[in-house]
């Protein structure tokens, strides 16, 4: 299943302003797995970013977390030999 999240940015009337908060948060969310879709203007100069849920971040994420596991075994027994030579 797809998720997708929004984001609101509140009352910038600067609209440089404004784009660096967009990018600044599309940023942001890119690091935690989260790839911009799109935005929307809304009423009073804020903007909704929508955002789509990376399913390869995740998968990423779950192999890093298994290889530092299995480097970390294997870092020990080697270390356990070397104490015994």
């Amino acid at each position: 299943m797809i998720m997708y999240k929004t984001e609101i940015i509140k009352g910038v009337k600067d609209t440089k302003l404004r784009s660096e908060k967009l990018a600044e948060l599309i940023n942001d969310q890119a690091k935690n797995g989260w790839d911009f879709e799109s935005a929307i203007h809304a009423h009073k100069y804020d903007v909704i970013a929508i955002f789509k849920e990376n399913p390869s971040y995740k998968l990423n994420q779950d192999i890093n977390k298994g290889i530092k596991k299995v480097t970390s075994k294997f870092n020990k027994v080697v270390d356990a030999i070397n104490s015994k030579e």
